[in-house]
């Protein structure tokens, strides 16, 4: 496999420039090209042009690309011309596909393509690139990923050539797509990607929680009020022209399956914010900020791997709300740590990165992206020596007064976050069991009810420990509370990792467990009961607990409170009637 990189200076004919790129495919008969193009000035005719001349001089190479992202910030700078990477790959191939969203939604678009994809074997990653700030691909990379979770995703959302307006275009040979997605399929037994996902940014100051946002990536409000207040509140920023100078270092962070990722705000309306991506109302998250040195020590780590996987190819895509907190020479550097590695490795900026594996979390913001290819294995000739670079190692002069700065902020965070925890933790379990309280458990109800699915259901089980106030007259509180906690470690023991149990009063107990049956739920209930029953409470004789039980979904009809009732119903039912049994209550009894 090998890898040119050309920047077309728009002084340059484009003529010249294709001799070039068929000079370099001359050289290597028998190689299969493509040829990745990001163009920085979103000039349909341009763009046009050049694809139409390239369909006529070439006879068999793909071409497909994006437009690119211009600088947040007069004081930083963006690719002036075209940049092209030629692939040419010498035992590997690929499969490609534009889709027009105007007549497809990206969810048709991946399912279409998935098709496709069943007739090739070997696949080992896909770039997928989209045009249209308001096109989310997330549903295009749910299907491919649901049907191949094992294939890296990775690409940009298109960037546009001026802030004020959405001019993002995505190609693919004579066609171009101003609300589209193109896709391309690399597989091959001898091909190799490694791909590596750097942040840097780190939460700072309190979290707050997205209490109103769209689909379509409009945050409304956060804390029940306007969301553009966060910036006025914390970084005394107002609604201007200055916006992206004044937040774009600023993203949102928050944990979206295990993994943080960031959020830039792209744009307002009013004191609405405009994300590339959908943050769901819920979402807990903050404001983060980073010191170029944590952005600079990611990168050079991740370029460091990619020398010991000696790529044939570097791709990169990354986020230009770096190079507004870097700056024009350190932003560079960041990319030239890949060159040191590969010479023609080649980089793109949009309004997203897309990254889906094992590090991605899909759709994201303020990375950076880098994609090694290698067919085969390893040439121990081509290892380059390791980077180095003596800037970013821990000062032993006067550390700069930002840094210092920073350094406290952070620390002061991680600080608050733990006190708030610990606050958390007492607010919203029982001191004496450590489960959750009465509170906690309302709050957990409601949520995994409202995720209940119209096939989907949950069980409801409260527990009584029989004859307990016998317990503390005869015995005192201190054994009582030994037999709540020996009582509690049998549920504890028996129930599934998902359920939810709460201290519902002295000697009662309430749970939820989503996903259970009802002949799963009582089985689960005579467990728990056999259990407290076999269990030494020594000096106390013999304790046993009743239980009630009840089954939960979309078409019980019944209002929280009702179900609540219905349970302890079913509760009262198996204590009058003889204790140390499970009675299950159906929900038409009510």
């Amino acid at each position: 496999m090998k890898q040119y990189r050309i920047v077309l200076d728009r002084a340059e004919v484009v003529e010249s420039f294709a001799a070039q790129i068929k000079a370099y495919i001359e050289q290597n008969p028998g190689y299969v090209p493509l040829l990745q193009a990001v163009e920085p000035s979103g000039d349909i005719a341009y763009i046009q042009y050049g694809l139409s001349f390239a369909q006529e001089f070439f006879q068999d190479l793909t071409i497909f690309g994006m437009t690119s992202h211009c600088a947040l910030t007069p004081d930083t700078h963006s690719a002036k011309f075209p940049v092209v990477s030629l692939l040419l790959f010498e035992k590997s191939n690929y499969l490609v596909q534009g889709y027009d969203c105007h007549d497809i939604t990206p969810s048709e678009a991946g399912r279409e393509f998935c098709t496709q994809l069943s007739c090739i074997s070997d696949l080992k990653g896909i770039i997928m690139m989209s045009s249209d700030l308001t096109l989310s691909p997330q549903g295009f990379i749910d299907e491919i990923s649901d049907h191949y979770p094992d294939v890296p995703i990775f690409g940009a959302i298109a960037g546009t050539s001026a802030l004020s307006k959405d001019l993002s275009l995505v190609f693919l040979n004579d066609k171009i797509f101003d609300r589209g997605i193109v896709a391309v399929a690399l597989y091959g037994k001898e091909l190799n990607i490694e791909i590596h996902h750097d942040l840097g940014w780190k939460p700072l100051g309190r979290q707050f929680t997205i209490t109103s946002s769209t689909p379509d990536g409009i945050v409304k409000e956060i804390d029940n009020q306007p969301a553009f207040n966060i910036y006025r509140k914390y970084l005394g920023v107002e609604a201007n022209e200055y916006f992206f100078e004044n937040t774009s270092a600023f993203p949102f962070v928050y944990k979206k399956d295990n993994k943080i990722i960031g959020r830039v705000a792209l744009n307002y309306t009013n004191n609405d914010l405009q994300f590339a991506m959908n943050i769901p109302t819920g979402t807990k998250a903050s404001l983060a900020y980073a010191k170029e040195k944590y952005l600079l020590a990611g990168t050079l780590k991740s370029a460091n791997k990619l020398v010991d996987f000696v790529p044939e190819a570097i791709l990169i895509y990354a986020c230009m709300s770096r190079r507004t907190l870097m700056g024009d020479q350190l932003a560079d550097k960041e990319f030239s740590y890949f060159d040191q590695v590969n010479a023609n490795s080649t980089w793109s900026c949009g309004f997203a990165e897309i990254l889906y594996n094992e590090e991605g979390a899909g759709l994201l913001n303020g990375t950076f992206i880098s994609v090694g290819l290698r067919e085969g294995n390893a040439k121990s000739e081509n290892k380059v020596k390791p980077i180095i670079d003596n800037d970013i190692n821990p000062s032993t002069t006067v550390v700069p007064l930002n840094d210092r700065l920073i350094n406290f902020l952070e620390h002061t965070t991680a600080d608050l976050n733990d006190n708030v925890m610990q606050l958390f933790e007492m607010a919203s379990h029982d001191q004496l069991t450590h489960l959750f309280n009465r509170d906690a458990f309302d709050y957990w109800f409601d949520k995994k009810y409202e995720e209940l699915d119209e096939s989907g259901n949950m069980a409801m089980v409260m527990f009584d420990i029989d004859h307990f106030k016998k317990v503390n007259d005869i015995y005192g509180h201190d054994i009582g509370d030994e037999v709540i906690k020996g009582v509690v470690k049998s549920i504890n023991e028996s129930i599934p990792k998902e359920a939810i149990i709460a201290r519902w009063g002295g000697e009662e107990f309430i749970g939820i467990m989503p996903g259970v049956t009802k002949k799963e739920a009582i089985d689960l209930a005579e467990t728990i009961r056999k259990s407290v029953e076999s269990t030494s409470f020594a000096p106390v004789k013999k304790v046993t607990i009743s239980v009630g039980v009840i089954t939960i979904n979309k078409y019980n009809c019944l209002d929280k409170r009702n179900l609540f009732t219905l349970v302890d119903s079913a509760l009262y039912e198996a204590k009058e009637t003889g204790r140390n049994k499970v009675v299950f209550r159906a929900t038409n009894s009510v």
